[in-house]
């Protein structure tokens, strides 16, 4: 089996709920998961679009970001 260089980062969202809130984001490499946090940590405002491994961005709120952090992640074979 071919060693996958996909990254996992699992970002933490401040938000009022009884549970904590967050999305796990499938990056290419490290590279673009650099880029993404990169983006995330020098927006002013609003809504940033974060590229990652399936091309489909996903939108996410900087100013509402807890933490983020590389996880392992099994996928199903």
């Amino acid at each position: 089996m071919a060693e996958s260089n996909t990254l996992y980062v699992r970002f933490l969202f401040d938000v009022s709920t009884g549970e904590p809130a967050y999305v796990d984001v499938a990056f290419a490499n490290a590279s673009q998961a650099q880029a993404a946090l990169t983006s995330l940590t020098t927006a002013t405002d609003g809504l940033v679009s974060v590229q990652n491994a399936t091309g489909i961005p996903v939108l996410v709120n900087p100013a509402r970001i807890a933490a983020a952090f590389p996880i392992e992640y099994e996928e199903e074979e």
